[in-house]
């Protein structure tokens, strides 16, 4: 059995709902297509020692999961490589096995300060000694090229795989489209709410989502805030206090299959997380964004879903420019609406068999994967 390594950050140790699902769903993704492996995980925020991980003859090193492209984390060491995987560049250049960079994304926030200087040479070190590196968006490329990066793989993040790696989660969810109540999901995120939402932001952010919550509730719709960590909670007092009673799901210490349920029951979901659009779109429903973060609006412009993003830095009235996009996908002819979401959806699931193609070639020329997968691979 092929023994894999996988450095991201796991079993929900930074209580975030997006990453305890992700991680899962990458290793469900690798078993899928090279068989099933001996898979051994690693903290990305411990350190990380070469003699030790080429002692245990790993096939290969997987990164992926966990915001690994963030110049700070509550809880991580960051000093020694400048983003999230910690390990030293004599230790990362000592490595034998192959390693495979997987789908993380560029992920500091707007106004955020810049990485430290060891960053730069880490991060090039890494896709030099990479066998595949990818970025989940066309924006995260571009914002490594000032670093000295370039020809990198286009990986989306595996949760836009949902569909096809637990059919009977697709199954699920197509029952609730068929039978099920109307459901807008909705959910915020006020960690780093002073990059999130600064000049008094959040105020007008609640205001909007308090008038699309009262106006869809008008409209027969049930109410379900999404909570990836703790502090989107602070979404459900201005609610109640507004007079509505959300059905309130709290994620952020659940296992995989109860985030998963959790979106199955949804049929538009306004998310200002990167994971409560991607989850949603994995599924197969449709997603609105208020854009806190450019890594919103990137996903968006990669799967020709621009207009269901607002920009809430940039909106004049964030109020009624949520209205109007939540309007244009009530209107929205309901067979053409599913027939272009699910093309978007099925794009990011072909890019993603074409890499997993490469990769079982990279870790093992006998992995077992199918001709018929085989695509022109991608690059950005």
């Amino acid at each position: 059995m092929r023994k894999l390594l996988h450095v991201a950050v796991h079993g929900g140790i930074n209580q975030n709902a997006g990453d305890t699902l992700l991680t899962v769903a990458t290793r469900q993704l690798f078993d899928r297509y090279l068989g099933e492996s001996d898979w051994h995980l690693h903290q990305a925020w411990e350190p990380l020692q070469a003699d030790e991980v080429n002692r245990e003859r790993y096939d290969g090193i997987v990164v992926g999961g966990g915001g690994m492209l963030l110049p700070d984390q509550d809880g991580a060491e960051a000093s020694v490589s400048g983003w999230q995987w910690n390990i030293s560049l004599p230790d990362l250049e000592a490595l034998q096995a192959p390693l495979i960079v997987f789908g993380i994304g560029y992920n500091r926030f707007r106004g955020q300060k810049d990485f430290a200087p060891v960053f730069g040479p880490h991060i090039r070190a890494t896709a030099e000694k990479a066998a595949f590196f990818g970025v989940r968006n066309l924006g995260s490329a571009q914002a490594l090229y000032p670093y000295g990066i370039a020809g990198l793989s286009m990986q989306p993040c595996p949760t836009t795989c949902l569909w096809q790696l637990y059919p009977e989660i697709a199954l699920e969810a197509q029952q609730h489209d068929a039978y099920g109540p109307r459901v807008l999901g909705i959910n915020i995120a006020m960690d780093r709410s002073n990059l999130r939402f600064p000049d008094g932001l959040w105020r007008a952010v609640i205001v909007a989502l308090i008038q699309a919550a009262r106006h869809w509730r008008a409209e027969g719709w049930h109410i379900k805030v999404l909570c990836h960590k703790p502090g989107d909670m602070a979404i459900v007092s201005p609610l109640v206090n507004a007079g509505i009673t959300p059905t309130v799901t709290r994620l952020w210490d659940v296992g995989p299959r109860v985030i998963l349920h959790a979106y199955t029951a949804t049929d538009v979901v306004v998310g200002i997380r990167g994971h409560a659009q991607l989850i949603p779109f994995g599924l197969r429903k449709r997603i609105i964004s208020l854009i806190t973060h450019d890594k919103l609006g990137w996903f968006l412009e990669d799967v020709g879903l621009a207009s269901r993003g607002v920009d809430v830095h940039a909106s004049a009235s964030i109020a009624d420019d949520l209205a109007a996009t939540l309007h244009g996908v009530a209107e929205e002819d309901t067979l053409a609406a599913k027939i272009a979401g699910n093309t978007a959806q099925d794009t990011a699931w072909r890019t993603t068999c074409t890499n997993m193609f490469h990769i079982a070639g990279i870790l093992a020329p006998t992995s077992g994967y199918s001709p018929r997968l085989r695509f022109v691979q991608q690059t950005i």
